[in-house]
């Protein structure tokens, strides 16, 4: 079955059967929208163009499928120059720098960008002509959806804060001290998907060499 609400939802209602399917899809949105938010872990990568004299790009036409941008991980510039003679692939690519200082605001071929927030890209030099870019970003799902743009492995995590959050809810199947112990089951799931976003890598953390060899061979919970 695909990683869905829908999925999801006989996991999370069964604790709270007396209340509607949509408070408990609501409870499963925000769960994800608050994973997202604290791991990075739902990027895309979109295309976008710069318009010459023109130092700021808008990504919000370009993230309309996805969601609100959250933050930008990678901007990557298309070479004009090769691709004059070879076909476009990752081999004509530029990583454009992020540097914390605006350097001179003089027009030329694009070596930096920071991110403004709303959704915009401030590039300098201001670029000159137009250049496509690549950008990858993190981003929150907005509004309602189905499909979860997270690995399988965060299941455990979504349930147990939607969980943790319907049972705080008055009613007949209000439950706090239950309520309690879910939070601290997603609050640990949390940081195990934390961990593995740092890393840079799905599933349970993977160390080689000598100096990690012992972690590696032992159970997961003597590791760290």
């Amino acid at each position: 079955m695909a990683f869905t609400v829908r999925s999801l939802l006989p996991k999370v209602r069964r604790f709270r059967d007396d209340l509607s399917e949509d408070e408990c899809n609501y409870a499963i949105m925000e769960t994800v929208r608050k994973v997202c938010r604290q791991t990075g872990y739902a990027q895309a990568v979109v295309t976008v163009n710069s318009v010459a004299l023109t130092p700021t790009i808008d990504l919000t036409t370009a993230m309309a499928s996805y969601g609100n941008v959250y933050r930008i991980m990678l901007v990557r510039l298309w070479d004009t120059v090769m691709l004059s003679y070879k076909t476009m692939n990752d081999y004509n690519q530029t990583n454009i720098n992020n540097v914390v200082d605006y350097p001179d605001y003089t027009t030329g071929f694009p070596d930096g960008w920071a991110y403004l927030g709303a959704n915009v890209l401030h590039i300098y030099p201001t670029p000159d002509i137009a250049y496509q870019f690549e950008v990858t970003a993190s981003y929150v799902p907005g509004g309602e959806f189905d499909a979860i743009p997270l690995p399988e492995e965060s299941e455990d995590c979504i349930v147990a804060g939607a969980i943790s959050h319907l049972l705080m809810l008055p009613g007949v199947g209000q439950n706090i001290g239950l309520s309690k112990d879910r939070e601290i089951l997603h609050t640990r799931e949390l940081d195990f998907l934390k961990a593995n976003a740092l890393l840079g890598q799905s599933g349970r953390a993977r160390a080689w060499g000598s100096g990690f060899m012992r972690r590696v061979s032992g159970p997961y919970f003597w590791r760290w």
